[in-house]
């Protein structure tokens, strides 16, 4: 056995993950390893100053207490709190103010109080914040172009990365290619998007950030393999019925398959697939941004979240991608190279969409 003082980041791999106990209304719960503890945060189910008790405390603390040094993830990563407002980030994420840090999610009132010189206040359940999901698409762009001031070169370079590894390696190398991009995208996924998170609540992005998801390699590859599946089945059983008439009609023909019948099988099939396959990716658009935030949170349990919190918005992320129509089909003049500039725009929008989902602080 090693001593209690020995740093978390030696233990050996067998070690088991950290358990928490808590309090919720007077009742104790757990207990549970860190990463559920910081997606409770992040659900407000409890705050930073609820207590919170693991082996080797010598008494209840409140959480923000508990976690003012580093605790370690489950994936090795570590997560603190912040000084100001209590909530639990990635200390890489704190930035300094004066004579304290800040978070993502408590910075701009921080800016905010210091422009009207009073003292900053924060409450105790303080933490992601936005509108409940009522900002229209036009200021969500306008958010991701401020964002992305500054940022241009990391998510361009990023942006370079990500097409290169995910999509140019099956052509260069045919089978074996193929399966390196199955195997690597799902990670990329995770680190890309998360990029835009950080550009989107930090103001400050990294090249970097791309090969992040590697850390939780096999629940990035998971989260891409389930969530690809389940698209393609789905496109498969809609296209079904146009596929028989199709078939029908090619095979019924005598010559090569022409005429009204080819085309009506050919949009029986086309269009449903479509609509279903759009359909469900809205569903899982949040899965990694989800992921991101909840690392100690399981594959089916981000799928699973990521559909309730879209009921009742896919139409408005439709219509938010659908807004960048016209700048991809102007990249074709520039033989796609503008992807590199308006695939960033677009998925820091994705990123703004999704953290003005939150409840109003």
């Amino acid at each position: 056995m090693l001593p209690p003082a020995f740093p978390f980041f030696l233990y050996p791999p067998f070690s088991p993950p950290m358990q928490w106990f808590y309090v919720i209304d007077n009742q104790r719960q757990g207990p549970i390893p860190t990463g559920e503890l910081r997606t409770l945060v992040n659900n407000r189910k409890i705050t930073p100053q609820s207590l919170v008790w693991r082996e080797g405390m010598a008494e209840w603390a409140p959480l923000r207490t508990a976690f003012a040094e580093p605790q370690p993830l489950e994936d090795g990563s570590v997560i603190v709190a912040c000084p100001t407002c209590g909530q639990l980030v990635p200390p890489d994420d704190l930035i300094p103010a004066g004579d304290t840090k800040v978070c993502p999610f408590c910075r701009d009132r921080y800016a905010q109080s210091l422009r009207e010189g009073v003292a900053p206040v924060f409450a105790a359940g303080d933490g992601p914040s936005g509108t409940g999901g009522a900002t229209p698409n036009h200021e969500l762009r306008a958010h991701a172009r401020r964002a992305l001031a500054g940022n241009w070169t990391p998510a361009v370079v990023c942006t370079l990365l990500f097409i290169l590894l995910s999509n140019v390696m099956g052509a260069i190398l045919p089978l074996i290619g193929i399966l390196a991009e199955l195997i690597i995208t799902g990670p990329l996924l995770l680190g890309y998007l998360g990029m835009y998170q950080r550009i989107r609540r930090l103001g400050r992005g990294m090249i970097e950030d791309l090969f992040k998801g590697f850390s939780r390699f096999g629940h990035a590859l998971g989260l891409y393999l389930l969530t690809t599946l389940i698209i393609y089945l789905a496109m498969a059983v809609a296209a079904l019925p146009g596929g028989v008439l199709l078939f029908t009609s090619v095979i019924g023909a005598e010559e090569e398959p022409s005429g009204a019948l080819f085309f009506i099988a050919m949009v029986a099939t086309i269009v449903p697939a479509f609509i279903a396959s759009t359909y469900v990716t809205l569903h899982f658009a949040l899965v990694y941004f989800i992921s991101n935030d909840n690392p100690g949170t399981g594959i089916i349990a981000c799928m699973k979240q990521s559909s309730r919190t879209m009921q009742g918005r896919k139409m408005k992320l439709f219509l938010l991608f659908l807004s960048f129509i016209g700048w991809h089909f102007l990249t074709i003049f520039t033989f796609f190279i503008g992807l590199l500039w308006t695939l960033p725009y677009m998925f820091t929008a994705f990123a703004a969409f999704y953290e003005d989902l939150a409840d109003p602080a």
